[in-house]
């Protein structure tokens, strides 16, 4: 099944029913998966590709891509060996080796946070400049797209925090794939590659600076601790 001829139409009264005002943006993802069926999420036996209940259900999960992000305890568990191995570099009490296994956690929470806060931050620039963030997966290997002025063909772009952060994802655009590949920093030297950002016009608005004071905004004002 692929979407159908009114898919766009479906596109907007669904996405009325959750946040009208996300339609315009939406719409245009959906506008993309119905050129681009490959990019689109998997479907199910209840919600086939491009029926009314999977364009329903990916209105629910763009509008919630775009909720405030808060730190999330990881979901797998710490590896016990972490505690000995920490204890054999160090006389560590069982309360510090307690609080070293904290702030692993916390840190590895703020790392995986960091990529959802850099999204959002290149939409809060990248939107009313033509881009549209395909927030909450709702395409597979793209994080933003922008199409040509005459509707001819889109621009794709998948962005990573640093450059050696491979998955299966980044693997697959490098196997062939259209599609423009950006990162933030270098993992093996120092500064930021916003210069680099694929789109002239946007290099001129964003930078690393200007990134940290909208996560230091972002983040003051949802702070959650782990608990």
């Amino acid at each position: 099944m692929s979407f159908p001829e009114d898919a766009l139409e479906i596109a907007r009264a669904a996405m009325e029913d959750v946040n009208p005002k996300l339609v315009e943006p939406f719409t245009t993802v959906v506008s993309f998966l119905k050129d681009n069926p490959d990019y689109a999420p998997k479907d199910s036996k209840k919600a086939p590709l491009g029926s009314p209940e999977y364009i329903g259900k990916l209105a629910k999960k763009f509008s919630d891509g775009r909720a405030p992000k808060q730190l999330k305890a990881p979901k797998t568990v710490q590896d016990p060996i972490i505690s000995v191995i920490l204890q054999s570099h160090g006389n560590y009490t069982p309360d510090e080796l307690q609080k070293l296994r904290k702030e692993h956690e916390l840190a590895m929470a703020a790392e995986n946070l960091t990529g959802d806060l850099l999204e959002d931050y290149i939409a809060s620039k990248a939107e009313p400049n033509g881009w549209v963030q395909c927030s909450g997966y709702t395409a597979k290997r793209v994080d933003f797209i922008k199409r040509a002025d005459d509707g001819s063909n889109w621009t794709k772009l998948q962005v990573k925090n640093r450059d050696n952060s491979e998955n299966s994802s980044s693997r697959s655009v490098r196997d062939g794939k259209s599609i423009q590949k950006w990162h933030r920093t270098h993992a093996k030297k120092e500064g930021s590659n916003w210069h680099k950002f694929p789109d002239e016009q946007l290099t001129q608005q964003m930078s690393e600076e200007d990134f940290l004071d909208y996560v230091a905004q972002r983040t003051s004002s949802s702070k959650n601790p782990i608990d």
